[in-house]
């Protein structure tokens, strides 16, 4: 994403050890890439053992935490509340700041949303756009319903009551 064209050895000792054919090479990619993000997915165990070494290279704009995957990796899918998964967020999180990384992720509830803001992460993406539809029509519907069974009462009462 940041080193295009370079190929080979000259990219393996850029990304590597931050060192370029010239000055004027590093000057031309900064620019030439400017428009360009970085964005690395830490969705395992393994990503998350080799945090340090990832967030030693040098051009990552931010840090993506997949939940549904991590977990998976953890051996726990889908627990979000387990302390296993938080020490593993919060980690990421602590790490990836300290290096001026800034950490997004991708919750679905207001409770895993929350959580992950107090813990740190500066972008969530929170639920989906038919998660978020499904949910409000849930929550009007069920008022609906509501109404419609103290009507459907307050009617049987006055049948009752005749």
């Amino acid at each position: 994403a940041k080193w295009h064209p370079l190929k080979g050895e000259y990219l393996t000792h850029a990304v590597r050890d931050g060192i370029f054919p010239s000055d004027a090479t590093k000057e031309y990619l900064k620019n030439r890439h400017k428009e360009s993000i970085a964005i690395i997915g830490i969705e395992s165990r393994p990503g998350h053992e080799n945090l340090n070494a990832i967030l030693a290279v040098d051009g990552i704009d931010g840090i993506f935490i997949g939940p549904n995957d991590m977990s998976t990796s953890l051996g726990i899918p889908d627990d979000y509340a387990n302390p296993a998964y938080l020490e593993v967020l919060e980690d990421i999180i602590t790490k990836s700041e300290a290096r001026g990384v800034p950490v997004m992720i991708h919750q679905q509830t207001i409770e895993t949303s929350s959580k992950a803001i107090e813990l740190g992460a500066r972008f969530v993406m929170h639920s989906t756009d038919a998660g978020l539809l499904r949910s409000a029509a849930l929550e009007q519907m069920n008022a609906l319903r509501e109404v419609a069974g103290g009507a459907a009462q307050k009617a049987s009462s006055k049948v009752e009551t005749v």
